[in-house]
């Protein structure tokens, strides 16, 4: 069996889990099987690392590891920043979506919306190992990228809180207010009904209120 066709089979794995990934149809039989042989999905998940190892390591190697280090868990944080990391690095893998496609009213860009997912899962691993100031960076990143994804913006928050710097995670949310997506968007959907996107203001105030209830002086 070759390294590429190795390859080929791990991304067929992490689709058959669920993963979102590009893949070769041909090889999913092979993971159903594989799924079938071992005892349990953690076992498939390092069957498919051990899937990606071996020289070069390629852009496709190093984003598939970074996603099943990921769904392994954070005992695996090291191996998640190493292969987020190199990956980061390099010049990405092609085959990832590009191009810009609208959901619901929100203008994205597949290709940002890739490196952004890197970028959070880099800052998960960092939140786990307990390195704050690099996780809060990582998350910049992926904001940075993806302006209209709350879930950014709250990691960015929630990691600040964490430093001790919960009146700045406050002014942080308060200035989102200022953002463009803050508004509520007005769109068709694919049956031509007028639809209102109101998730950006709707979970940034919420966190807000979260966050000054937590702390409100007593």
């Amino acid at each position: 069996m070759s390294v590429a066709h190795d390859v080929s089979l791990a991304a067929s794995i992490l689709a058959l889990l669920g993963e979102s990934v590009p893949h070769n149809a041909a090889e999913d039989e092979k993971a159903k099987l594989l799924r079938q042989q071992l005892p349990d999905d953690d076992s498939l998940l390092l069957r498919a690392a051990e899937l990606c190892e071996g020289t070069p390591q390629t852009p496709e190697k190093l984003y598939l590891k970074t996603k099943i280090y990921s769904w392994l868990g954070q005992q695996y944080g090291e191996k998640i920043v190493a292969s987020a990391e190199a990956y980061l690095a390099s010049e990405g893998w092609d085959a990832l979506p590009k191009g810009i496609v609208e959901k619901r009213g929100i203008k994205v860009d597949l290709a940002a919306r890739s490196r952004a997912e890197i970028f959070s899962l880099l800052g998960s691993a960092y939140a786990g190992m307990h390195q704050y100031q690099k996780a809060c960076a990582a998350y910049n990143q992926a904001h940075r990228l993806e302006p209209y994804r709350i879930d950014y913006i709250i990691e960015i928050s929630d990691v600040l809180v964490r430093l001790g710097r919960v009146q700045e995670a406050l002014d942080f949310l308060t200035e989102q207010k200022r953002s463009p997506y803050y508004k509520t968007v007005k769109y068709r959907d694919s049956s031509g009904k007028i639809c209102f996107n109101s998730e950006f203001r709707d979970s940034l105030d919420r966190c807000i209120a979260t966050l000054q209830a937590r702390y409100a002086k007593k």
